[in-house]
Formats: structure tokens, C-alpha cells, sequence
């Protein structure tokens, strides 16, 4: 179990040097960094869950509307959020129910 927690944390180690090097590239090539040019406005246009004036703010979807779970947690990731769903629901926003179409009585 040690020996695969060091391995995953060198691979974690190598993959955010790389997002470094990437992100580096952006900012050298793309003022928008999570995002791209408008060819009409040249103005940021930000990829989904992000914001600011370079696409540069990660936007906490959680905070900004505390219901987007319904009554699940709700958990803010770079870019995107997660709901933490019960044994019960499923989907992005533990909107399915899993057993709602197969139960019959």
C-alpha cells in the first residue's frame, strides 16, 4: 500500500509540473488563460466554470447558487463542482433517482 501511495504521489508530482509548463505556454501564447479571443469583441471568452477579465478566476459554483445540489454537498473543483449523492441518486446533480423506475409494486 506504501509502495502505490509513493507512486501515485510522483505521478501527481509529474502531472502538475506538466499543467505548469502548460499553463505557461497559455499565458505566452493566449491572454485568456481558461478560455479563448473573441475575433469580434477580443474580449476573453471563458470555458464553463470560469471568469474574470483573462478567464483567469475559477468560479465556485457552490457559492454562487447553494442549491445547485438540491439538499446533496455540494463540492467546488477547478472549473466544475461535484455533488456528493446518497446510495439513492445519481447524475451531476443527484437529480436520478437509481431504483425510481425499477421498483413496481
Amino acid at each position: 500500500m506504501e509502495f502505490a501511495t509513493a507512486v501515485m504521489n510522483v505521478l501527481m508530482e509529474v502531472s502538475h509540473f506538466f499543467k505548469d509548463e502548460r499553463e505557461e505556454e497559455k499565458k505566452r501564447t493566449n491572454w485568456c488563460i481558461e478560455g479563448y479571443c473573441s475575433n469580434v469583441t477580443n474580449k476573453c471568452v471563458c470555458q464553463t466554470g470560469y471568469g474574470g477579465l483573462m478567464c483567469e478566476l475559477d468560479i465556485n459554483e457552490c457559492a454562487a447558487d447553494e442549491r445547485i445540489c438540491g439538499t446533496f454537498n455540494c463540492v467546488n473543483l477547478l472549473g466544475d463542482f461535484k455533488c456528493e449523492c446518497d446510495f439513492f441518486h445519481a447524475g451531476k446533480r443527484c437529480q436520478n433517482g437509481k431504483f425510481s423506475n425499477k421498483i413496481r409494486i
